[in-house]
C-alpha cells in the first residue's frame, strides 16, 4: 500500500512538473511584451528593456522557469502584471468564493444523487440534459439572467472582502 502511495505521488508531482513546464512555454509563445504592456504604447525603448531587466525578462526562458519554479516550491508566487499586487494575496482574496461556489455545487450534486426526489429529481435531470445538449456560453449567460437578475438568487458582480456584499443594481 505505501508503495502505491509513493508512486502516486511521485507521478502527480511528474505531471504538475510537465504541465507547468508546458504552460510556461505557451505563455512564453504568446505574442506581446509584459513590460510594454505595463509602461504603455508611449514608453522609450529604454525604459521597456530596463524594466525587462528588473523583470528578469531578458534571461533565457529556462532561467525564468527554474527561477519561477524556485518561487513557487518557496512560496514566493511573484507580482500580477495586471494589479501589481502579490499573487498569493490576490488567490487568498478570492478563496471564499470559490469555496462558496464549490460548496453549492457539491450540495447540489447531493441532492441531485442521493436518491428518489421527485420533481427535483426531474428538474436536475432536465438542466443537465439541457447544459450538456447546449453551448456552453448560451447557458451560462441563461444561467445569469435566470437567476441573478431576475430570481435575485446570487449576486451578479460578487463581494468584496471586508466590505460585505454589494449588488449590480
Amino acid at each position: 500500500m505505501l508503495k502505491l502511495v509513493v508512486r502516486r505521488l511521485l507521478s502527480a508531482i511528474a505531471v504538475l512538473f510537465v504541465v507547468s513546464l508546458i504552460t510556461f512555454v505557451v505563455l512564453l509563445c504568446i505574442p506581446g511584451d509584459p513590460a510594454q504592456l505595463i509602461l504603455g504604447v508611449e514608453a522609450t525603448p529604454e525604459k521597456v528593456e530596463a524594466l525587462r531587466a528588473s523583470m528578469g525578462l531578458d534571461r533565457p526562458w529556462y532561467v525564468q522557469y527554474m527561477h519561477w519554479i524556485q518561487g513557487v516550491l518557496t512560496g514566493n508566487w511573484g507580482t500580477s502584471y495586471l494589479y501589481g499586487e502579490n499573487v498569493w494575496t490576490l488567490i487568498c482574496q478570492r478563496l471564499p468564493v470559490t469555496f462558496s461556489v464549490a460548496l453549492l455545487s457539491m450540495a447540489a450534486a447531493l441532492i441531485r444523487y442521493s436518491g428518489n426526489l421527485g420533481r427535483a429529481e426531474k428538474g436536475f435531470t432536465c438542466g443537465s440534459t439541457v447544459a450538456y445538449r447546449d453551448a456552453d456560453w448560451r447557458c451560462g449567460a441563461l444561467f445569469l439572467a435566470g437567476y441573478a437578475v431576475y430570481a435575485a438568487v446570487f449576486l451578479l458582480f460578487g463581494m468584496v472582502p471586508g466590505h460585505g456584499v454589494y449588488r449590480s443594481r
